[in-house]
């Protein structure tokens, strides 16, 4: 197929599938899960099998929790930035065609983002040993 042969084309559109999927993951509302409507009848829905599971109702927000989701959520970005740059130095990996310098920098790549993967691993047990010990 002809399409396949324009490798810059096939990249592009995998590329946009890809960052279509991460919006749609990032944003739900942008696909239209869940309208105006049925939002208030979603959320009661939620808060009674919270109740019935034993969950108490959050009335306030402590600081704890304010900068708990601050960092779970800079987290999460750093681990989707890892899995970005993982895709692409296995990418470049696939595409180096026995170039030696090529394939030691997809390794090298490769290797960054699992020391950078350890790295936000540590700092989410330090986080989570900080806030669930010395901090009540």
């Amino acid at each position: 197929m002809k399409i396949f042969k324009n490798k810059k084309f096939f990249a592009g559109v995998i590329l946009f599938a890809f960052f279509l999927f991460n919006f749609l993951l990032i944003f739900p509302s942008a696909s239209f899960a869940e309208t105006e409507s049925t939002k208030n009848v979603l959320t009661n829905k939620m808060k009674i099998v919270a109740t019935n599971a034993g969950y108490a109702a959050v009335t306030s927000d402590s600081l704890k929790q304010i900068f708990g989701a601050a960092i779970k959520a800079f987290l999460s970005l750093l681990g989707i930035l890892f899995l970005v740059y993982v895709i692409y130095g296995g990418y470049n990996y696939l595409v180096a065609h026995g170039e030696e310098e090529r394939i030691k920098k997809s390794l090298a790549t490769i290797r960054q983002a699992i020391i950078g993967l350890c790295i936000i691993v540590g700092a989410y047990a330090i986080w989570y040993f900080i806030s669930s010990y010395l901090i009540k």
